[in-house]
């Protein structure tokens, strides 16, 4: 049976095949609601969460790096602070003037001692470092001082002489008698050592407290409320400065200045600000107000002399007034703190009429913070600076200073430590160096008048009984740290020493006169590494007895050897 196949039009497409489903899906009706946008909630909120993780992963961070600054910050403030806060130079004292009633001491050498002392002389001593006198005694109040075997405080004494000599020492505190006293010695000046600045350490009780109070109503009036740092006087100095248009006031307090000159530097960084406030919150509590108030006024700096920083007030009272900080007048002390703010700007030396304006305005703080009456402000403004005629440390005497640092090298050597605030007693005296000094200065001069241009000069004095050094000199600048002829000029002096020597023995009128018998024959001598040495007369000849006056006028040798 054949299947017989339709066959579609030419041209037309076959027509579609019927689905052998048994149902058929019904189309949709168009929904007439508009259509909504896809939500962003939950893409906003991952971002929220993911910067929320983030900024407390930095604060982690930022704390941990916070803490791990001031653990550093810290331990760097507990070594410097518990350790050797300050490097303090070797300090060197003439000798000390011991006194006891029966000395052969004149009314005038003591006199001369105490101006060496620098000592102001009053008509009624009120205050340590006073004297006044009259034809038979002295009345003195005796500075307090730190002597060899231990500290004395201030002694109020009357002194009385008669024919020469020291007849009774009376205390005038305790009504009775006294079997000594001791006058501090002169401070001479300091050794020198590689660090570029120096210091008189002083503890906080020797601090005068006019001056601290002078100090904080200048510098920092919130010094014993704030926590290291002030905000109030951050705050003021911003207004201040906004209404000068410049900057006329700072805000930073002591400690926060105590912070910037121990441990950092000068640069005017972000970072180095951000470190002075993190030492500055560190001192404020790990120490006492009066520790850091002590360091701070040890610190701060005031000034150069001969390329050193001066550096604390005790230092900065020697340099400029030539006394302890204790005995300052209140216009001299108002100077120095008036000079924190600048040192080199308020400089009372170059800049005298400058130094006393802000002089003055430090008293008028104080007196507007009633420290001063109106009487007082009036009579301290008057004053001149009053400065001393060549400000310097200490007077010192290259000559015998170098003969100091040879004594020093060869008995300690490396030990001897120029940072440990060392201090060295000597046998040099004042007053005779003085003396010495004075006599060369004057003489050289005359000398070149007849002899010519070109003269030196050097001396040495020497305690012909202990053999220990009281002044010497090594050129006719006595002040000059040149040659040192004492000590290094090779040619001998011959028979210059002879009248000094045949002088020392008139002095001594019960053993020797003009006429006493000296024996010159011959004379052996052995020196101490056993080397023999025989003096010999000018002529080669010996003369046996002969009378002192006659081995003078020959200069003979040999009698004076015996």
């Amino acid at each position: 049976m054949t299947v017989t196949k339709k066959l579609a039009p030419s041209g037309k497409k076959p027509a579609p095949r019927k689905t052998t489903t048994k149902s058929a899906a019904k189309p949709k009706a168009k929904s007439t609601k508009p259509k909504r946008k896809p939500s962003n909630k939950k893409g906003t909120a991952g971002w929220g969460k993911r910067l929320l993780s983030i900024g407390w992963k930095l604060a982690l961070v930022g704390a941990v790096a916070l803490g791990a600054v001031f653990y550093y910050l810290d331990q760097v403030v507990k070594e410097r602070f518990e350790g050797n806060l300050f490097e303090l130079p070797t300090v060197v004292y003439a000798r000390v003037l011991d006194l006891s009633a029966g000395d052969a001491i004149t009314i005038a050498q003591l006199r001369n001692e105490l101006d060496v002392l620098n000592y102001r002389k009053v008509a009624q001593p009120r205050h340590p470092g006073e004297y006044s006198s009259s034809s038979t005694k002295i009345e003195l109040i005796r500075r307090p001082f730190e002597f060899a075997d231990g500290p004395e405080p201030d002694r109020h004494v009357m002194l009385y002489f008669s024919d020469g000599t020291l007849s009774r020492i009376q205390s005038l505190e305790k009504k009775g008698d006294l079997g000594f006293l001791r006058i501090e010695p002169k401070m001479l000046g300091m050794l020198e050592k590689k660090a570029d600045e120096q210091r008189l350490f002083l503890r906080r009780d020797q601090f005068p407290e006019i001056m601290i109070d002078a100090l904080l109503a200048t510098e920092d009036r919130d010094f014993y409320q704030h926590d290291g740092i002030s905000p109030t006087a951050i705050a003021r100095a911003f207004f201040a400065n906004i209404r000068a248009g410049r900057t006329v006031q700072g805000g930073s307090t002591l400690t926060q200045q105590l912070a910037k000159n121990l441990f950092l530097t000068s640069d005017r960084t972000l970072w180095r600000k951000v470190r002075e406030v993190f030492i500055a919150l560190i001192l404020d509590y790990r120490y006492s107000k009066d520790q850091i108030l002590e360091a701070y006024l040890n610190e701060v700096y005031l000034g150069q002399s001969r390329g050193e920083a001066i550096h604390g007030f005790g230092l900065a009272a020697r340099l400029y007034f030539g006394q302890p900080l204790q005995e300052l007048r209140i216009d001299q002390l108002a100077l120095l703190v008036g000079m924190v703010k600048g040192p080199s700007y308020y400089n009372p030396i170059r800049h005298p009429e400058r130094a006393k304006e802000r002089r003055d305005l430090v008293l008028r703080l104080m007196m507007d913070q009633n420290m001063l009456t109106g009487r007082e402000f009036e009579m301290a403004a008057s004053r001149d600076l009053d400065l001393q005629r060549n400000p310097q440390i200490a007077s010192r005497q290259p000559a015998y200073f170098q003969q100091l640092n040879r004594e020093l090298d060869r008995k300690l050597g490396d030990k001897l430590r120029g940072d440990k605030g060392i201090r060295i007693f000597t046998s040099l005296d004042p007053v005779s160096q003085d003396k010495l000094e004075k006599a060369i200065a004057q003489r050289i001069p005359q000398l070149e008048k007849t002899s010519g241009k070109g003269l030196e000069a050097a001396a040495v004095a020497v305690d012909r009984n202990t053999g220990e050094i009281r002044a010497m000199v090594g050129g006719k600048r006595t002040g000059y740290s040149g040659f040192n002829r004492a000590l290094n000029a090779s040619r001998p002096i011959g028979s210059l020493v002879k009248p000094a020597v045949y002088l020392t023995a008139l002095e001594q009128p019960q053993q020797y006169d003009l006429a006493s018998t000296l024996q010159d024959t011959p004379l052996t001598l052995k020196g101490s590494k056993g080397n023999v040495w025989q003096p010999r007369n000018y002529d080669r000849q010996f003369r046996g007895d002969v009378p002192l006056y006659q081995a003078l006028a020959k200069s003979l040798n040999v009698p004076l050897c015996a």
